[in-house]
């Protein structure tokens, strides 16, 4: 009981906010990249477009927009999918050298939970994929033997692998030297 405990307590600790690249003009930047990759498709032009890790987290910001609203329960049951989604708070994305670290902040029974993955981004059937090497719930380890199962999970499970899915004239995406480089191929006439 005193082990169940101690996992609740760190997983409801909060880890320390990342740090990362941040500028004002980072979603007008990111903004003009993409209508210049966009642009590019429709000419029948392959592209890669770089994004640092300042413009793709100004752009998650402006773009993406979390709603903050806290999960409910509803009848005292656990909450659904839904609602542990619409409860994101924030999202921030670290680049460093080849490997992404993703820091997701979510309301979870009225407590902020953080969820923490390190690794490397692949493109599988058409869809993005994270090959996690390191990942925490709060403070809390997930332990490495399951965490390519929990990671797995998240981008295999139903309601998400829509959400994962790229456009069909997406090839690749990956982190390569602190940026995300997205590989374009143009549209065939």
């Amino acid at each position: 009981m005193l082990g169940c405990l101690v996992a609740l307590f760190m997983m409801f600790r909060q880890a320390p906010p990342p740090i990362v690249a941040m500028d004002p003009e980072g979603a007008k930047k990111a903004g003009d990249k993409f209508l210049a990759a966009q642009e590019a498709v429709t000419q029948s032009q392959s592209f890669t477009m770089p994004l640092t890790e300042a413009e793709l987290n100004a752009w998650l910001q402006s773009s993406l927009a979390p709603s903050g609203g806290a999960a409910q329960a509803g009848t005292g049951g656990p909450p659904t999918q839904e609602q542990v989604q619409s409860s994101m708070k924030d999202i921030k994305l670290h680049l460093v050298g080849d490997q992404i670290q993703a820091h997701t902040l979510f309301t979870l029974y009225g407590k902020d939970v953080m969820l923490q993955l390190k690794g490397k981004l692949q493109v599988k059937d058409g869809r993005i994929r994270m090959d996690a090497t390191e990942g925490m719930l709060g403070t809390l380890p997930i332990p490495k033997a399951t965490l390519g199962s929990v990671t797995a999970s998240l981008f295999d499970s139903p309601t998400n692998r829509e959400k994962f899915a790229l456009p069909p004239h997406i090839t690749n995406v990956q982190v390569q030297n602190g940026e995300l480089l997205i590989s374009y191929k143009g549209q065939t006439l």
